[in-house]
């Protein structure tokens, strides 16, 4: 297995060197650690502003009616005079989805009313109409510029914003909301738990080494898990392989080889299907425990794939560990914070980590023979006492 994985490790160098040059290289390492890093201040601004508790929370409060109803619509619109009205111009004669708007509601079942008001008259709407040029959507010393309007509108958008003064202006989080565009609906009374459960500070200590234990299960398990799917698929594979030579070659039946082969694989089947399942109920986002499986997935192929010097073995592991627990540590701190922004500034993060150990250590170690098909990995011995 191991002369397989150098093989397939030395595939991909090659084809690293010949789709661009060492300058090349150097300069994508560059873009995208200048790319993470933009990311990583785009995080922290945009948490500062509309998360914290100094930013511009509870900004929303003009718009809101003073009681709040049964159901209250919320439609962040862009202005008259901007060029994203335009879109709604060209677009008059083909439906469109809703964009931007949002259903609030102190119970759940109450949401889907929304659609049939006059089946419950008794029911109180209120309709709500932000613009987008609303200074609670601004930036310090940016303001609602054109260009943030048109970010925050097709990149960012406006779910976490809405969410954060939504809790603001419901003293701690009550109610639900849901995004009539995605169908996603977030329970703002966690905001409230969230609160009570670390409002004393042994409370607090408690919850973070709880995030710490959490995080360490959580990579634990994930990496282990994978590295075990991809080891014994692989094993399984070059074994089929032999045999599937095998009767080929001396013109045996393989009927009963390929179908003992399936069945065999299937068996990882309700692994794969049960740690994406925890991975939903852990996140409560299907999306995002997706992406973090995948990046776990392509993180731990580049382990076995790409990583042979003792640099390598060294100070991967602890990045990616980092890397992992930056995310999550900010996503279980801040559960309504801005998570898949966090999540792009990771993945970014270690992807540029993985092209930064390939172009310093793995491909010049490949080229001057201290990696070949009889070392295939350095390992550094321990000094003698």
């Amino acid at each position: 297995m191991e002369q397989i994985f150098f093989r397939m490790h030395v595939r991909v160098s090659r084809i690293l060197t010949r789709m661009a040059g060492g300058k090349t290289r150097i300069a994508l390492e560059t873009t995208l650690f200048v790319i993470a890093m933009g990311l990583l201040c785009l995080l922290t601004f945009l948490h500062i502003n509309f998360v914290s508790a100094h930013g511009q929370a509870g900004c929303l409060h003009e718009y809101m009616p003073k009681t709040l109803p049964h159901l209250l619509h919320i439609q962040v619109e862009p202005d008259k005079d901007s060029w994203l009205s335009l879109e709604d111009f060209f677009s008059a004669t083909t439906p469109r989805p809703v964009r931007n708007a949002y259903v609030f509601a102190m119970q759940k079942g109450l949401l889907t009313m929304v659609e049939y008001p006059d089946d419950m008259p008794a029911l109180e709407i209120a309709h709500v109409s932000i613009p987008m040029s609303s200074e609670c959507f601004g930036l310090p010393n940016l303001g609602t510029a054109w260009a943030w309007s048109i970010f925050l509108d097709k990149v960012v958008g406006f779910d976490t914003i809405i969410i954060n003064n939504l809790i603001r202006i419901t003293n701690g989080g009550k109610g639900y909301l849901l995004n009539e565009g995605t169908k996603d609906t977030y329970n703002l009374n966690y905001a409230s738990e969230f609160r009570a459960t670390t409002s004393t500070w042994y409370s607090l200590v408690a919850y973070k080494l709880g995030i710490f234990c959490t995080v360490l299960f959580l990579f634990f398990s994930t990496t282990t898990l994978v590295s075990f799917i991809l080891r014994e698929t692989q094993q399984r594979m070059l074994k089929f392989t032999i045999l599937l030579q095998h009767h080929i070659r001396h013109r045996l039946p393989y009927m009963k080889l390929v179908l003992s082969h399936i069945i065999e694989s299937l068996v990882f089947v309700p692994i794969m299907v049960g740690m994406l399942f925890f991975l939903f109920e852990f996140f409560k986002d299907q999306l995002l425990a997706f992406i973090v499986m995948s990046l776990a997935w392509l993180c731990e192929l580049y382990s076995v794939v790409c990583v042979r010097t003792w640099l390598s073995l060294t100070f991967f592991p602890p990045l990616f560990l980092l890397y992992f627990s930056m995310f999550h540590v900010y996503f279980f701190c801040f559960p309504f914070g801005f998570s898949y922004t966090a999540l792009w500034t990771t993945i970014v993060l270690l992807v540029h980590t993985m092209l930064l150990f390939l172009n310093r250590f793995e491909i010049p170690a490949l080229h001057d023979g201290l990696v070949s098909a009889q070392t295939p990995r350095q390992f550094v011995l321990a000094p003698a006492i």
